[in-house]
């Protein structure tokens, strides 16, 4: 787990420790300290991709900013930044690619055995706050907010051999509470 002090500028990594059903402090550092940013998990790193710096954070831009823990060296490592600055996105890891989406509509894939990201298909809504999951090795990008009054109830996935997000469905909610 990633946490952000604003206080002290400071991150922390955080383990659960099973046996003794409590959290346990892995290191604390500046490094990894922004706010909204995507945290994503693949093999024995935690990744943190854009978000904005705590100092003023109420009025700084987000950033482009991407770097990785390595959960068994215990250390960050600087990795390519992303080719567009966001924050409030979603992410996940598969097949040796990370895939980044949201505060707008662009999409990057961050391909971890040669440090360059790429920019992919456009999402179809803009979107912060969404999740992101691979399911049968089809990534799908759900919910989420256009902005803080509209829940976007959109479910979309990715055809990578049209380069393309098509939407799939919409998450039944009541009528009142949707707004598209």
């Amino acid at each position: 787990m990633v946490t952000v002090d604003t206080s002290t500028e400071q991150s922390t990594i955080s383990r659960y420790n099973v046996e003794l059903c409590s959290w346990e402090t892995v290191l604390s550092s500046h490094q990894g300290c922004r706010e909204e940013c995507c945290v994503v998990t693949a093999g024995n790193h935690l990744y943190v991709f854009g978000g904005k710096p705590p100092r003023d954070s109420q009025y700084s831009q987000y950033v482009t900013k991407a770097e990785r823990f390595d959960t068994v060296e215990n250390k960050w490592e600087e990795i390519a930044d992303m080719q567009q600055a966001r924050g409030c996105a979603c992410g996940v890891a598969t097949q040796g690619k990370i895939f980044v989406a949201g505060r707008n509509k662009t999409c990057e894939m961050y391909n971890v055995s040669t440090n360059e990201w790429q920019l992919i298909g456009s999402l179809n809504y803009w979107r912060e706050y969404g999740s992101m999951v691979c399911l049968n090795g089809t990534l799908y990008v759900l919910g989420g907010t256009r902005d803080c009054y509209n829940k976007l109830l959109t479910v979309e996935y990715y055809d990578g051999t049209k380069d393309k997000w098509m939407k799939k469905t919409t998450i039944p909610v009541k009528k009142d509470l949707r707004r598209e």
